[in-house]
């Protein structure tokens, strides 16, 4: 099982420090600026860790609050010194870095940082003496400067028509750089003329750069020991410039094997020259590569016996040349991963869980696209056979979520790993630190889309298909499925909270998800519960329209009968699992004439829950505030079906059910000619308590132009009710009873007691 220990008092008291700022380290100044108390000096170490987790800290715990000033308290080198650090993403501004300008800096990581401008690029030459390392990996915007400084906002970032290209800035000066790190740099920036100052260079990356010269990189061939030319589109020259570097221990010329534009194909005669060439060679990368020619043995001269990481017994034979086994090999989404005998330590592929683990490790940082193909073989791994590397698993998608905390793809991959790598099958492997460490991520993770709805940002992130793919697997599992009534309520559930948002339910809009629903309309697990959730799913989906019904089978007529046959059914006395948080999602199916079915299932809902629950009387009405703005006011005058009432056109020859035909039903404002007390308040004599209507009144049902004839009526729902005749945009009249609801008193002050509530009535 995974240990427990708890943290280390370093770690915890960093993360005090950083949490009480000006309760610690320093004070406020002016109310605004931080600055370190006068009596405190700090030591590299402690700085360094403190910059670096409180990076950490912005980035990966949303109940943490950045402060703009806190680099300032770094300002002055008589009292902290700074030495190694680590900066990601938009927390580093300009002024940022300006103001830790006077520290001695040896290695300085900025990854991702793109708010940083051409100013930084001066900034960086504060640090030239002492620099040793340098990475400005996806710093896009840090060569570009202000056409006409003072005519752009502060919060505009790159605008071609303000922001012009640096090309004069070179390294000039910094003579003692080794390690450099240029990255996803923006195209247009003269690598050559900016990188010929440095005349030692010992690690140089430049993935995603497109140059078609790299003779430039032979002034390193005495010094180049690690070179990174991802995503570049290589060609012969590059390969015959590259096994000039005999020096180089790790050469990494990988790509996006979903970047179609590269040209280049790998063949056995370059991999032949690496082998041959670069005699130093420990690690290499050449995942993602086409290989046009056979480079593997034939099964049949394969030695038989055990997996053997020696080059003589190699699968791949240019590799047979090898004087050792390659410390790392890439080979991730290649065909030679899959091969029997590879002659290296570590390989990454997609072969078998080590190789997806160790593609995870490696790739994680700066290669996002990459990585969450691997999680999602990983993914793959955990639901379909076991993990048996549980710990190092967990870790690594851990790392990832928190690393790309807004790369959508990492984040549904991620979380959907997370999924399998955490029940119950592996839970004793895990400790309640770990179990922490997931949940935490996987809520920051959706922390980071804040700005939109919950519901709408879950399904941006995508979310909501990772989550289908679950539900469905579980749907279509009959052997599991039918024993597990609280997995059926708790799926139903969730996609009840996706068919309340607009934007998601085209998602839920499928053949196989539509019939799942309507058979367990009819389910009596576990109550109605099952077939209240069902129903309450396809309410939502109805309330799009016919329009939005992209499925042929099954019909949205056979839905909408099975829908209704089930509310039909359901005890208004029930008991059911209330969770509710808003009403809102039910209020919006009220006022609408685009599916009675979903008003039928809405006002059934309101009216058990007011009914059997009495403890909601109270609340009922402050619930409602979060109702939409148009509030009830125009809700008390729409008709509203009602219990377990149906309403029908008016029975007369050859009518069809409007519902049946999926038509909308549309007011007509206007009067019955024939009878003038219709619009009105009826004669006394039909106010009487189960009267006879009027020998004629039938005859006013038929007609077209009536819209609100009132009769007494008895209805299953309880004592006399009002009829109303309504026209349809079809020329059809339908009847309906309106109902006293005194229950229902304490939904708003607009309802007061007594209030007739529409009831559609089948007639």
């Amino acid at each position: 099982m995974a240990s427990d220990t708890p943290e280390s008092l370093m770690a915890l008291c960093t993360d005090f420090c950083l949490r009480n700022l000006d309760g610690t380290l320093g004070y406020l100044l002016d109310k605004e600026t931080l600055r370190l108390h006068p009596d405190i000096f700090l030591p590299s170490e402690i700085c360094d860790r403190l910059v670096n987790e409180y990076v950490e800290l912005v980035n990966a715990a949303c109940n943490f609050e950045p402060h703009e000033s806190f680099f300032s308290l770094f300002s002055d080198p008589r009292s902290t010194r700074l030495t190694r650090i680590h900066l990601r993403e938009d927390l580093v501004q300009d002024q940022d870095l300006e103001a830790i300008r006077k520290q001695d800096l040896v290695e300085l990581y900025l990854t991702n940082c793109e708010k940083l401008s051409a100013k930084s690029l001066q900034t960086l030459r504060s640090f030239s003496h002492t620099l040793v390392s340098l990475s400005l990996f996806g710093c896009a915007n840090i060569f570009y400067e202000e056409e006409n400084p003072g005519g752009c906002e502060d919060e505009c970032l790159v605008n071609p028509t303000c922001q012009v290209l640096v090309k004069d800035f070179t390294f000039e000066g910094f003579s003692r750089l080794r390690f450099l790190n240029l990255g996803r740099m923006i195209d247009g920036v003269p690598v050559e003329s900016l990188l010929r100052p440095l005349s030692s260079l010992a690690a140089l990356d430049l993935s995603g750069i497109q140059t078609s010269d790299a003779a430039f990189l032979t002034q390193w061939k005495d010094s180049l020991v690690s070179l990174v030319l991802y995503n570049m589109d290589l060609s012969d020259d590059h390969i015959r410039v590259i096994v000039q570097l005999h020096k180089l221990r790790h050469l990494d010329i990988s790509r996006d094997r979903l970047s179609s534009y590269y040209k280049f194909k790998l063949t056995r005669k370059v991999l032949s020259l690496f082998v041959q060439k670069l005699g130093n060679l420990m690690s290499l990368d050449i995942s993602g590569h086409m290989i046009l020619e056979n480079c593997s043995i034939s099964k049949m001269d394969e030695e038989a016996g055990q997996t053997s990481i020696e080059p003589s017994k190699s699968s791949i034979m240019p590799f047979r040349a090898l004087k050792r086994p390659l410390q790392f090999l890439g080979l991730f989404e290649t065909s030679l991963c899959r091969l029997t005998h590879i002659p290296a330590y570590k390989v990454s592929g997609d072969k078998n869980e080590e190789q997806v683990l160790n593609a995870i490790e490696a790739y994680t940082e700066h290669r996002p696209e990459i990585t969450s193909r691997a999680i999602n073989l990983l993914f793959d791994i955990a639901r379909i056979e076991r993990c048996n590397q549980l710990l190092r698993a967990l870790k690594l998608v851990i790392t990832a979520l928190k690393c790309h905390k807004y790369d959508k793809n990492i984040q549904v991959t991620g979380s959907a790993a997370l999924f399998y790598l955490t029940n119950s099958e592996y839970r004793s492997e895990q400790s309640i630190k770990l179990r922490r460490q997931v949940i935490q991520v996987v809520l920051n993770g959706m922390e980071s889309y804040q700005e939109v709805t919950h519901k709408e940002a879950v399904g941006k992130m995508g979310f909501v298909v990772t989550m289908l793919k679950l539900i469905q697997k579980k749907l279509l599992d009959k052997i599991e499925f039918p024993e597990k009534q609280e997995l059926h309520r708790n799926m139903l559930g969730l996609l009840g909270n996706v068919a309340e948002v607009k934007e998601l339910r085209p998602q839920l809009m499928t053949s196989q998800f539509i019939s799942v629903f309507s058979n367990l309309l009819e389910s009596k697990a576990d109550g109605i519960e099952v077939s209240y959730n069902a129903c309450g799913v396809l309410s939502h989906i109805m309330f799009d329209g016919p329009e939005a019904w992209g499925i042929c089978e099954p019909q949205r007529e056979e839905v909408e009968e099975r829908m209704w046959a089930a509310i039909q059914s359901w005890d208004i006395n029930s008991r059911r699992n209330i969770n509710y948080r808003s009403f809102e999602p039910i209020l919006r199916l009220l006022p609408q004439g685009i599916s009675p079915v979903s008003q039928h299932w809405a006002t059934w809902a309101l009216y058990n829950l007011v009914s059997v629950y009495r403890e909601y009387h109270s609340s009922f009405g402050p619930r409602l505030l979060k109702a939409p703005a148009q509030g009830w006011s125009e809700l008390r005058q729409i008709p509203l079906p009602l219990l377990p009432n149906r309403f029908s056109t008016c029975p007369s020859p050859g009518s069809q059910h409007l519902w049946d035909r999926g038509l909308p039903l549309t007011p007509q404002p206007f009067a019955c000619p024939q009878y003038p007390w219709c619009p009105g308040t009826p004669p006394a004599e039909l106010s009487r308590p189960h009267s006879p209507p009027p020998p004629d009144l039938p005859r006013c049902l038929e007609d077209p132009t009536c819209l609100s004839v009132r009769q007494e009526v008895p209805t299953p729902a309880g004592p006399a009710a009002t009829a109303n005749c309504l026209q349809t945009s079809t020329g059809h009249s339908l009847q309906w009873p309106r109902v006293a609801l005194p229950s229902l008193s304490s939904l708003s002050p607009g309802f007061t007691s007594g209030t007739s509530v529409p009831c559609f009535r089948e007639v």
